[in-house]
């Protein structure tokens, strides 16, 4: 069976962003009925009531990719960085999972570009200790042009960090799209838009997005919609 014979085949496809379904859609061998993704979290992320109250992360490091993988594009993102005063800025790397090769790669490249003050994460840490991390980082930066490291992100906002992704990645677009503030590689991506902050309101207005979308209560709303949607599918097809 070819690929796109098997494509035919698949009555519902859930991407992680509907963008990524229009671009299937005009296959002329792609029928399948969207369904909305729902990308799961923990109940304490993305809640309506903590928009006001969760602490804003107010520290020097720099967050840099998600995983060990070429997409994150690590070489070209520290090349841009590297040129930057940030003699006081740690330069968190997430490389704890992925390619191990690639990992080491990076980890020797980061040292030599930053110093002492590159960390790499080399190794998986407990979900809390990562997530308090994740809070010393006023910056966080991908470089992906797919749509990856959509967990990463949507954390990194929520916890007020100044988000910087390339403008065309296809993520990118989407977040935009849907009224995130977001700042762009390479054109933000300078030393006077890392020192400044990430504005309150723009976290708050960022935080009352995310929570629509990707709190608990709204992601168990969209899997039992979901679920009714195709048991109503069934009725009608026998």
């Amino acid at each position: 069976m070819t690929l796109e014979n098997a494509v035919r085949r698949v009555n519902y496809c859930s991407t992680i962003i509907p963008d990524e379904f229009d671009r299937l859609s005009p296959k002329e061998f792609f029928s399948a009925r969207r369904l909305p993704f729902n990308y799961p979290f923990d109940r304490d992320v993305c809640r309506a009531e903590a928009i006001p109250e969760d602490p804003i992360a107010q520290g020097k490091g720099i967050l840099i990719g998600n995983s060990a993988t070429f997409e994150n594009n690590h070489a070209d993102l520290f090349e841009l960085l590297h040129h930057l005063p940030l003699a006081e800025r740690q330069i968190i790397v997430p490389l704890n999972y992925g390619d191990r090769v690639y990992a080491h790669k990076i980890a020797r490249l980061g040292n030599e570009c930053f110093g002492a003050n590159f960390r790499p994460l080399l190794d998986f840490m407990p979900f809390p200790q990562y997530t308090e991390l994740l809070r010393s980082c006023s910056a966080a930066i991908f470089y992906h042009e797919r749509q990856q490291a959509f967990g990463s992100v949507i954390l990194a906002l929520w916890n007020g960090s100044k988000v910087f992704m390339s403008k065309t990645s296809i993520l990118y677009t989407y977040l935009r799209k849907r009224g995130i503030v977001l700042f762009t590689i390479p054109d933000d991506l300078n030393e006077a838009s890392l020192a400044a902050p990430m504005p309150r309101d723009a976290v708050i207005a960022n935080r009352t997005i995310l929570s629509e979308e990707y709190s608990y209560a709204a992601i168990r709303a969209k899997i039992a919609a979901d679920i009714d949607q195709i048991g109503k599918d069934r009725e009608t097809s026998q």
